[in-house]
């Protein structure tokens, strides 16, 4: 499973659903507070469909939108296998099953209640302590999570892995600049993955992946 800190930009969200398919990762949790309008998130569910180059949706990596209170709250969770329920409140998907969001899939149904498990998290960050992602030991379950464009994966988020279960991963950068693109970092990572677990898919049902749509 992969998660997006408040990434924004369509084409760089579009890019990583296009490397989600073809890496054969399933779901996407992206993580945002921005209310847009329907005009603005008509333009959104374009831009993406045209840089994912149709790879979202039913057949393919499918977008579920979630707060980012919901997220940290979930963050938060013991790791036994129990999920966040901070919340009992549902909203309906702002774009079309073509962007790949849930609701929009044609699965029918709505969340059967079922907590979503907090997997250990792996954190794509420039943070002290981070290890190299030259000689990482990727859990076979996980969350991949990268930060927004320019900032980052917030403070809130970090201060809530926890040492031996989550980890933090810096992508090493020998040459003068030091900030990769994210949608570019994303895709190291997956196939840094992909290197140590090359068949492993996580399942995951449209009933849960409504349940995560409705526990933000």
């Amino acid at each position: 499973m992969c998660a997006l800190w408040k990434v924004s930009d369509a084409g760089n969200v579009g890019t990583m659903l296009r490397t989600m398919a073809c890496l054969n990762f399933q779901y996407m949790l992206h993580v945002s507070n921005v209310a847009a309008s329907d005009a603005e998130a008509e333009g959104f569910t374009r831009r993406l469909a045209a840089a994912s180059r149709g790879c979202s949706g039913k057949d393919f990596a499918r977008r579920v939108c979630w707060t980012a209170d919901g997220f940290v709250a979930h963050c938060g969770a013991d790791g036994s296998g129990g999920g966040s329920s901070s919340s009992s409140s549902s909203s309906s998907s702002s774009s079309s099953g073509g962007a790949g969001e849930a609701g929009g899939d044609g699965d029918g149904g709505d969340g059967d209640g079922r907590r979503l498990p907090r997997l250990p998290i792996v954190a794509i960050e420039t943070a002290p302590g981070a290890q190299s992602m030259y000689d990482f030991a990727w859990p076979e379950r996980c969350m991949i999570l990268v930060g927004s464009e320019g900032c980052g994966i917030h403070g809130r988020v970090l201060e809530k892995l926890r040492p031996g279960y989550d980890a933090l991963v810096i992508i090493p950068t020998p040459g003068a600049h030091k900030s990769f693109n994210v949608a570019t970092a994303f895709g190291m990572a997956l196939f840094s993955y992909r290197q140590q677990w090359p068949g492993h898919t996580v399942a995951m049902d449209m009933a849960s992946a409504r349940q995560m749509h409705a526990s933000g």
